[in-house]
């Protein structure tokens, strides 16, 4: 949408998608993605030239990589985005980009400060989470010297100022959807039995294990109903398993990953949206799925974990429900009260979408980012180069 408010845009691929889905949807996206690839041309060009013409800025980015030595893990792969990031502003350095944009503070940031360095640009960073895989001095500089900060929820902006983000910089920018995509009147909810919908990838911080817990005393207190899981990951077989232990079989399917269409259909139909999302082992957790914003424009009733922005948007007892994460029982109730109560499915529904009109319409919010980025770069042409852009729907 960007474009559609003036801006030229490039897409820098950091390395080539392998074993990730790519992201369906945006298709006429593609002519704009520079690919990026394990080992290139561009790559030793680009190391000559800037050893060359700049070797100051990169040297900079090389020292920069070194320090992640006690994180021995992340070495590597830090060595690697610092070569592609060279190929990448080798090819891009006659292209009139003026400013670099990252989302997630992970190696998309070190990859767009990298890029904004050795082309002596700005950049800014949308952050969506506060969980951290660098340690905190990398990500604390990468904050620091970002022109501007995007924050997607309140927990993320108190979460950036913690790492010396400065308020005049810090900006909250809600995720947005496009409402015309999410009409509430072509709900169709006459499932029988009654639909719960659940999204995300099968790993431990979604917490499906606790949702399939949770069906698991729907069954033998006699609630109707049947669980479709979207999405697909590491924990397919240990859930599948925990099916068959569960004697859900016959209550419970696992589709995959669907694209943004087939999944908007389900909204339609689904009874209710569970998202039992927890902490994981490693600490690991959601920031605000997406699934949520899109399902309450969808007007599905929703009950979710009180964890990381959950809360931000599912207020209790007002747009759905919140419950507690790893809490089975509690999960369950709250499931059976919407499955079962149409009058509170409805109040729920009608707030809901009333909320993501409100906070998350994709027009605003992204008249609100190109307002930031056309002030700041206007002298520059407006052009933007998006860093990492590997999103997939179920994250």
């Amino acid at each position: 949408m960007l474009r559609t408010l003036g801006f030229e845009l490039t897409i820098g691929q950091l390395r080539p998608l392998h074993k990730t889905p790519a992201a369906t949807g945006f298709e006429d996206l593609e002519p704009l993605v520079c690919g990026g690839k394990w080992l290139s041309l561009d790559m030793l060009a680009g190391t000559a030239y800037f050893a060359l013409r700049y070797p100051d800025r990169l040297l900079r980015c090389i020292w920069f990589a070194l320090r992640t030595w006690r994180q021995p893990s992340l070495t590597g792969p830090t060595l690697f985005v610092t070569l592609a990031v060279v190929g990448l502003a080798f090819r891009l350095r006659n292209s009139g980009i003026g400013h670099v944009r990252a989302h997630f503070l992970h190696t998309e940031a070190v990859g767009s400060m990298m890029f904004a360095h050795l082309l002596g640009i700005p950049y800014s960073i949308t952050a969506h989470t506060v969980v951290l895989h660098h340690s905190r001095s990398t990500i604390r500089r990468i904050v620091e010297e970002a022109s501007f900060l995007v924050a997607d929820t309140s927990e993320v902006r108190d979460f950036l100022l913690t790492l010396g983000a400065r308020p005049p910089e810090l900006y909250l920018i809600r995720n947005g959807v496009s409402l015309t995509e999410f009409e509430i009147h072509k709900r169709q909810v006459t499932s029988s039995p009654p639909l719960i919908l659940a999204v995300g990838r099968l790993i431990p911080k979604k917490g499906f294990h606790v949702l399939l817990a949770a069906c698991h005393q729907l069954l033998h207190q006699g609630v109707s109903f049947q669980l479709l899981l979207v999405g697909d990951g590491e924990e397919r077989r240990t859930l599948e398993k925990m099916r068959q232990e569960l004697g859900l079989e016959d209550r419970v399917k696992f589709l995959g990953y669907l694209s943004a269409s087939e999944l908007r259909d389900l909204y339609y139909k689904a009874t209710v949206l569970a998202v039992p999302s927890v902490v994981s082992p490693d600490l690991d957790k959601d920031g605000l799925p997406t699934v949520i914003v899109e399902a309450l424009a969808a007007g599905v009733p929703i009950i979710g974990s009180d964890v990381g922005g959950i809360p931000e948007v599912i207020h209790h007892g007002v747009t759905g429900l919140l419950v507690p994460p790893n809490e089975p029982g509690m999960l369950a109730d709250g499931l059976r009260t919407l499955l079962t109560q149409a009058e509170v499915r409805n109040r729920f529904a009608t707030e809901g979408r009333r909320f993501v009109v409100k906070e998350f319409d994709l027009h605003k919010n992204v008249e609100a980012l190109g307002a930031l980025l056309g002030g700041r770069d206007a002298a520059m042409g407006k052009h933007e180069v998006e860093e990492g852009f590997r999103e997939a729907h179920c994250d």
